[in-house]
């Protein structure tokens, strides 16, 4: 409706301009041009060459002849010729002998008994060639009338040539030229005002979509801080009903050997050094509580700021937001990996797009959240940190047993997967999720490979560097170069086929995009 109504409003401006415009060419037409080529005739050929000819070829009966010269001057002035025979203005009884072809003339020419209001020149019998001059009038044989076809009034050309826009008058095909151009010139506009009309709304939707997504992730870590609160109520919980429970026994130990001093004192000093141990962990408790509640209220406050802020400001806080959300679950491996891939010279440049805290989980699954994600135009890496320093071995065979990790002299530890029973299986599950996600939401076939990173100086002879093809274990320090081999041998291998750019890899993988649009900034 409102496209509609912008058309009509620009078709009334332009025809409203075009009438201004016609009517100065009117005036120039009019004024400067035909007005002097009319009086430039009227003085010269009408009282002179003009009237000699008619009279000529009305004697000789040459009605061919003279109908072409009653013709010649149709766009300036109409001829009328009649019967009369007196010098007097008024004659009633004349009659139309000859007149300038009607179809040429874009009025009608006045009915007989008007012409009176019409200027005449008298045309008579020329003198014999053999006679001799004398004062004598020459007698009459008719008139000639002289009728302007020039318009009265702008007002009154204008709806003649509304009702034949075509008619063949140069003047009338002006106002037919300036009036195309001016519809023509408002279909343009109109064209180009919806086009910038569309974009504006697009780029709003984006804007609320964006908007719509960075508060729904907001929401979804204030969650998991609440959760996360609540994990750590109970664990205080249960390490006090604990402690209580070994005190309970150990004074039970001690009613039982209150002979003995000597293992008096010894359970004396054990339950001192647990009651010790307990405070120290309520005091730890108690610190993570504060932090994380301090960590909330900050998120909260950036997610208040955010919502309040406009323009500029932003995206300053979207930034904000963005860090605020990534930060409070990442430790000492994951911080240093988002800060050696942010500076790395092809993220900076766009050649990388770099993702962190992406959740790959499809439908009703539980949340499955990679550390971090790097996008490139070949392939797509999936990062996982496992902050253990020391020598990396496996059980057994690498792909099927666990993980340890020896630091020194000390014993080993196992290395904890949230998937599968070692880092690979873990790595392995996530790669295959996001690929799913990949190929489900779009049409390109990327190879999606899987880097487990520990930190530098960690010792991977026990597991090695490579885990068949599309897998890779790592230290932070190599991270950089261990991305660029899997880009190059990635590249070598897809050489001949589409590949998208980065950022549209990245709208996919978070689900920005539909398949039809992901499709279509392909095809381009």
């Amino acid at each position: 409706m409102y496209i509609a109504l912008r058309l009509v409003l620009l078709i009334c401006v332009s025809l409203w301009l075009t009438f201004i415009i016609n009517h100065k060419n009117y005036d120039y037409v009019l004024n400067k041009t035909l007005l002097s080529i009319h009086t430039n005739l009227k003085t010269s050929k009408l009282t002179s060459v003009l009237p000699e000819a008619v009279e000529s070829m009305l004697i000789q009966n040459q009605r061919g002849p003279l109908q072409e010269l009653l013709d010649r001057n149709y766009s300036i002035f109409a001829l009328v010729v009649t019967d009369c025979r007196t010098d007097a203005l008024y004659c009633p009884d004349q009659k139309v002998l000859m007149t300038t072809s009607p179809n040429l003339l874009v009025r009608k020419l006045p009915a007989r008994e008007n012409l009176v209001n019409y200027p005449f020149i008298l045309l008579r019998l020329p003198v014999p060639a053999d006679a001799s001059r004398s004062q004598a009038p020459r007698p009459i044989i008719g008139r000639l009338y002289t009728i302007s076809t020039m318009p009265e009034s702008f007002a009154d050309d204008y709806q003649e040539w509304l009702k034949d826009p075509f008619g063949d008058y140069s003047l009338w095909k002006t106002y037919l030229t300036t009036t195309v151009n001016s519809l023509v010139a408002a279909l343009l506009v109109w064209v180009i005002l919806e086009l910038f009309i569309k974009i504006k709304l697009i780029q709003g939707r984006a804007a609320l979509e964006r908007e719509r997504i960075l508060i729904a992730n907001a929401d979804k870590y204030l969650r998991r801080m609440e959760d996360k609160e609540a994990q750590i109520a109970e664990q205080e919980k249960a390490s006090y009903a604990q402690f209580e429970v070994l005190i309970g026994r150990i004074k039970e130990l001690e009613a039982t050997l209150h002979h003995d001093r000597e293992q008096q004192l010894a359970a004396e000093a054990i339950i001192h050094s647990i009651e010790q141990e307990w405070q120290a962990q309520v005091v730890q408790f108690r610190e993570q509580l504060e932090q994380t509640g301090r960590e909330k209220a900050a998120l909260l406050s950036e997610v208040t700021r955010y919502r309040s802020a406009s323009g500029k400001e932003k995206e300053e806080a979207s930034r904000t937001l963005t860090n605020a959300i990534s930060t409070p679950f990442e430790n000492a491996l994951e911080r240093e990996i988002r800060e050696t891939l942010g500076s790395a010279t092809k993220a900076k440049s766009g050649a990388w797009r770099v993702l962190h805290q992406v959740d790959v989980a499809v439908g009703k699954e539980v949340s499955r959240f990679i550390d971090s994600v790097v996008i490139s135009k070949d392939c797509i890496t999936v990062i996982e940190a496992k902050n253990y320093s020391g020598r990396i071995f496996a059980d057994g065979d690498v792909e099927n047993t666990a993980w340890h990790c020896q630091p020194g002299n000390r014993t080993a530890v196992a290395i904890k997967a949230s998937w599968g029973v070692n880092p690979y299986h873990q790595v392995r599950e996530y790669v295959m999720t996001l690929m799913n996600v990949v190929n489900t939401r779009g049409s390109w076939r990327l190879p999606v490979y899987g880097v487990i990173v520990f930190p530098g100086g960690a010792d991977l002879s026990g597991v090695g560097e490579r885990l068949g093809k599309f897998y890779r274990v790592t230290s932070s320090d190599r991270l950089i170069a261990t991305l660029d081999n899997i880009e190059a041998e990635a590249r070598r291998e897809n050489a001949h086929t589409k590949r998208p750019q980065p950022l549209q890899v990245e709208e996919l993988v978070l689900g920005r995009r539909t398949v039809k649009n992901t499709a279509k900034l392909a095809a381009r």
